[in-house]
């Protein structure tokens, strides 16, 4: 389950959809994408 977490997260930041930790605005977007 941890590997497709993590792939999950890789492949949002890719796309550019960062959560406010990492520098970007996205909240919803990046639970909705989990």
């Amino acid at each position: 389950m941890g590997n497709i977490l993590w792939k999950t997260i890789e492949d949002m930041t890719a796309d550019g959809v960062k959560t406010p930790d990492i520098g970007g605005k996205a909240a919803r977007e990046a639970t909705d994408e989990i």
